[in-house]
């Protein structure tokens, strides 16, 4: 695997980010994988919001009913049909 693919691999990519985290782990164990469980069931609801909030934003983005997404997937559903004919 070269670096670069291995970089798209990396939690939050193409953002950038720890290696390790409160609830994130670029490290593929299970071990890792249960421990980085473990340590968010046992959070409290005060600290996962305010940790959350650190995150929430450079991870996910709120699309309301999906709009973006879908406007995304209707004009690749045009551009293959342009090509297909």
């Amino acid at each position: 695997m070269s670096l670069q693919q291995k970089k798209t691999t990396f939690f939050g990519w193409p953002g950038s980010f720890k290696k390790q985290g409160p609830f994130l782990s670029n490290h593929y164990s299970p071990k890792t994988f249960f421990n980085v469980i473990d340590y968010t069931r046992r959070m409290n609801n005060l600290r996962w919001n305010g940790m959350k909030k650190k995150y929430i934003n450079n991870i996910i983005r709120y699309d309301y009913k999906n709009k973006h997404l879908i406007k995304i997937l209707k004009n690749i559903l045009k551009n293959t049909s342009r090509t297909i004919k």
